[in-house]
Formats: C-alpha cells, structure tokens, sequence
C-alpha cells in the first residue's frame, strides 16, 4: 500500500491467538455466565491476545475447543467471545473478575471499551470429520458480529493487547474434564 506521503508500507494479515484452559466441572452454563480458567474468582485472568503493532482490523476470529478425554460436547455450546481494550480496571480489575460459571456483569464503562464480539454457535461447530456432530474436537471459523466488516483496533498508548472474556449465550453442559478453547483472531495491519 502506498501512504499519503507516496511511501511504500508493507501490510499484511495475521493470526494472533490466546487459550483458555476451562476446569473440569460438570456444571451446567446459564445465559450471561462467565467461561473462564478457574472456579476461584481471585484466580480468574482473561484471554491476552498480544499485538505486533498498535493498530489495524480484525476481520474475523477461529475457535478450536479440545477436551481432556471423550468428545467434546457441541450440543449447547453457545458463547461469545468479548475483545475489549485494556484500560485500567477494563472489562475488570486484575483479581476482579467472576468465577467460571457464574454471572459476567459488564459493566457500562467496560462496554465502552468493547472493540469487537465474536458468537461461536451451537449448531456451527464442525468435528476433524467436517461433521457437525461431537468429536474429539470442535472448530468454528466466525466473521465479526454485527453486521460490521471489520473492527477497528487502535491501542496507541495501551499495552500492544486486547483482552477477551468469554460469555455462554444459552445452557451449556460440558463434561467433567478439562476443556482448551483456542482462539485466533484474523487482524490485518497496515
């Protein structure tokens, strides 16, 4: 791409990914719950997903869930995946945030800091098979939601990240083994 000033700028696309290690615990997701890496609230910490640079677009986002042992359980699984900028205390506190499995109150200012939202849905995810059944993984590949095309990203003066929590959109029943979801974000950067 060539820049107002007639300078040649290299652009390119990448995939900048994080996980989250879900414990193993049987209990059933509700709506508006909170899908973390710990059942102690103090110990919850949110998905980092590290920038090369402080700005571009997100363009879509892949989820690859793997559990521990047996299949993975598909029917149900429901969620969004929420980017936010990591301004002070935004979505939450260090130390703040729920514990897995229970209510994830967004606050106003945390929505404010919302950059982008990605909905994994239930009937969507495909096994190693290309079956939409369960298997001994599950992947989606989603646009960004909205209607939008891309999400513009811009951390100039934050810490080259965006922080992701991940909220169930419906009753999700997972068995009781550890589960990773493993996210990559589609950016392209000037």
């Amino acid at each position: 791409m060539i820049n107002e000033n007639g300078v040649l700028v290299r652009t390119g696309a990448l995939a900048v990914s994080a996980s989250l290690t879900k414990p193993a615990d049987a209990t059933a997701y509700t709506a508006g719950d909170i899908i973390a890496n710990s059942l102690t609230a103090n110990l919850v910490v949110p998905l980092t997903f590290t920038l090369p640079r402080k700005s571009g677009r997100i363009t879509g986002c892949r989820c690859v869930v793997t559990p521990a042992s047996a299949n993975v359980v598909v029917t149900a699984l429901d969620f969004d995946l929420l980017l936010f900028r990591p301004v002070a205390s935004i979505p939450f506190a260090d130390a703040g945030y729920p514990a897995d499995n229970t209510a994830l109150p967004v606050s106003a200012a945390a929505m404010r800091e919302l950059v982008a939202t990605f909905r994994f849905a239930a009937g969507a995810w495909r096994n190693p098979a290309g079956g939409v059944t369960a298997g001994i993984t599950g992947y989606q590949a989603v646009p960004l939601g909205s209607s939008r095309v891309s999400a513009a990203v811009d951390v100039d003066g934050l810490a080259l990240s965006l922080l992701g929590v991940v909220q169930a959109l419906g009753a999700w029943t997972p068995l009781a083994v550890v589960n990773v979801l493993d996210f990559a974000l589609d950016i392209e950067f000037d």
